[in-house]
């Protein structure tokens, strides 16, 4: 797990705006999902992992560049 703030700072670390993680994380309402998810107190399961694998250096094939 990880706090909103966390996400966040992870996101901008990964140079990726709120709407490209929206597109990889696969949300529809996009940007605004996305900021949501960083006003959070925690954020946990599969979104918590995959920035978590993506910091870690995972890169998938619709990854913008």
């Amino acid at each position: 797990a990880m706090t909103g703030p966390e996400f966040k700072a992870a996101r901008e670390r990964l140079g990726l705006t709120a709407e490209a993680l929206a597109l990889l994380l696969g949300y529809t309402r996009g940007r605004a999902t996305v900021y949501d998810i960083e006003a959070r107190a925690e954020v946990t399961g599969p979104v918590a992992v995959l920035m978590r694998v993506y910091l870690d250096g995972y890169r998938p094939a619709d990854w913008p560049t």
